[in-house]
């Protein structure tokens, strides 16, 4: 009986453990975690020049240089990793910056409006890429990033930031808490297998894909090893309500700011096409319709077909090349085969009204 009771103190007095000790370490870990500051002085770093090597999460430091952008750049880039493809160095102007973040959605893009908005300016006009899902399930690190800047651009738009507060269903659990150490080395600039994503100073993004075209073989199976949550947002086409309510408010506050917005729909791999579509994915006709009820410029479609792709101008399964990319601005006037500037192209089409 007494080693029963000795046993059950214990296990009573390690209850307690986390309280004694759990502030201490907490405080003790934050210090290897970047403050405001560090990540400020990195992206003046970056913008001035200096390419850096980052893990997955790209939205921090993605803010600290929107807050800190060289008036010159009036353009903003605005989506996920498939518009990481749109290099600046295409308009003459040098006018525009890739804000573009992994896994980016709707929510994601108004809140960098946000932050950008907050050194009192405003776009001249954004490059506009999504989903036909609109938003996209995020891992508990990458939604908290940006939360005060998605509820702040709720606000602005009218909409009950509890719609949008985050919920347990709203990210996943696993692979969230930030390695300690990967910051560290990024704040020492160092290259490590985990930093594998380079950064450069136009907003770039130069993740490890592979240089060599895959095979339908190779894209149907690496579709299949893909995270299920990506491959799920992949296949919803109809978004929920309080995304789309989302989406059509920011529209509708860009154009009342007097903001030009380019909507850029990038294809998917034609070797995947029949995957995603045939089980609901990138159907664009929701989203076409909230476009044109705006007269957007739409560049692109998620249909290989529509837009003539060809599996050699693919990465993998939905990332495109820059070549592509390039191609399908310069189709729709955006850009000239030689690489004519976006404002030139609509100063020409605003002459002509």
């Amino acid at each position: 009986m007494r080693k029963t009771t000795a046993t059950a103190f214990l296990l009573r007095a390690a209850l307690f453990v986390p309280v004694v000790f759990g502030a201490p370490a907490l405080e003790w870990s934050l210090q290897f975690f970047p403050t405001t500051s560090q990540w400020d002085w990195l992206a003046r770093d970056v913008l001035s020049g200096n390419p850096v090597w980052i893990p997955d999460e790209d939205r921090t430091l993605k803010a600290a240089c929107l807050r800190q952008l060289p008036p010159e750049k009036t353009w903003l880039v605005l989506g996920s990793s498939r518009a990481m493809a749109i290099d600046p160095e295409w308009f003459p102007a040098k006018n525009v910056w890739n804000a573009a973040v992994r896994l980016g959605g709707i929510d994601d893009s108004a809140a960098l409006l946000e932050v950008y908005r907050d050194a009192g300016r405003m776009p001249k006009g954004v490059i506009l890429e999504f989903s036909p899902a609109l938003v996209r399930t995020l891992s508990m690190n990458e939604a908290l990033s940006l939360l005060q800047y998605r509820h702040r651009a709720a606000e602005r738009y009218g909409i009950d930031p509890g719609a949008f507060r985050l919920k347990p269903r709203d990210f996943y659990w696993d692979n969230t808490m930030v390695d300690a150490r990967l910051h560290f080395e990024l704040l020492r600039r160092a290259h490590s297998p985990a930093l594998d994503i380079e950064m450069l100073p136009d907003g770039m993004m130069r993740p490890p894909f592979p240089e060599t075209p895959l095979s339908q073989a190779a894209v149907l199976d690496y579709v299949k090893t893909q995270d299920p949550r990506v491959i799920a947002d992949r296949l919803r086409s109809r978004p929920e309500p309080n995304a789309l309510l989302f989406f059509r408010r920011f529209l509708d506050d860009l154009q009342a700011h007097g903001v030009r917005v380019i909507a850029f729909l990038p294809p998917v791999n034609p070797y995947a096409w029949d995957y995603y579509r045939t089980r609901g994915g990138y159907d664009e006709s929701i989203v076409r319709k909230e476009l044109n009820a705006r007269n957007i410029l739409i560049v692109g479609s998620y249909s290989p077909l529509a837009t003539g792709a060809t599996p050699d101008e693919f990465y993998d399964d939905v990332h495109p090349r820059p070549a592509l990319v390039h191609r399908l601005l310069a189709e729709s006037g955006v850009l000239s085969q030689t690489g004519e500037a976006i404002s030139a192209f609509f100063t020409q089409t605003n002459n002509s009204h």
